[in-house]
């Protein structure tokens, strides 16, 4: 996501840090305590928002992002991907084969579309979501999730995908494909690209792994982020109080 002249992104530790263009310097924003799996920024860059390994999505102020706006609850495995399928409007996916759109003015979940195998990856185009599985890409109306426009299956796998402007390029185990799509959201025929500056430079999209699936912890798993959040919060005072008296 980007900031003006920054850029905002996450490690595996649960942070979310700012960075300059130069890569040079870099601002802490927040933490969860769990793994970060994705972060964007809202269109009018007043909020960022995360997603986590323990299905949490939140959506913090920005730059004060210790103030969280809200907690967007729903997912019963983690969440890997978000983005804005409009101004108000946020899309997720997640390990429990869902894709959900939520309606950030309510913070209440709008829409959920359920696939028989958990999506990789999402992708906002104008009217339209891209969605990927394992070995299949399909374009769904944004804002009605359930409205499958077209499909197609990827030879070869998806392992990771990149959008620009009408054409969709897939990284395979076999080579890069690059899939045209129309302005009504059908998918085209999918041209292989040849070894070259072309393939050189599609081939900047980085490969992710998905973590395991864990069993679903709903609510308790909330209250329980809650709790090692305290006894975080206890503790850290409980070090500057003693540091204090010690001073």
């Amino acid at each position: 996501a980007v900031v003006s002249t920054q850029s905002t992104g996450s490690d595996k530790a649960g942070d979310a840090y700012s960075y300059t263009f130069k890569m040079t310097d870099r601002h802490y924003l927040l933490g969860h305590v769990s793994v970060v799996m994705d972060c964007i920024m809202s269109r009018d860059g007043k909020y960022i928002v995360t997603c986590d390994r323990d299905e949490k999505i939140r959506v913090s102020h920005y730059p004060n992002c210790y103030n969280v706006q809200s907690y967007l609850m729903g997912h019963t495995e983690f969440v890997h991907g978000v983005v804005h399928a409009s101004d108000t409007t946020l899309a997720s996916i997640g390990g429990d084969c869902t894709l959900k759109l939520w309606d950030l003015t309510s913070d209440t979940c709008t829409s959920t579309h359920t696939s028989p195998v958990p999506y990789t990856s999402i992708s906002y185009l104008p009217s339209f979501l891209l969605l990927s599985t394992a070995d299949t890409l399909s374009i769904h109306s944004a804002n009605n999730p359930n409205n499958q426009i077209s499909t197609a299956t990827v030879p070869g796998g998806v392992a990771s995908t990149a959008v620009s402007g009408d054409t969709v390029a897939v990284l395979t185990l076999s080579g890069i494909l690059l899939y045209p799509i129309s302005n009504d959201g059908v998918l085209g025929e999918a041209v292989r690209v040849e070894e070259g500056v072309e393939a050189v430079q599609w081939s900047e999209m980085v490969v992710s792994k998905l973590p395991e699936r864990k069993k679903p912890a709903g609510v308790k798993g909330f209250q329980a982020y809650f709790e090692r959040k305290r006894k975080r919060i206890e503790d850290e005072t409980a070090k500057a109080e003693a540091k204090i008296a010690a001073s």
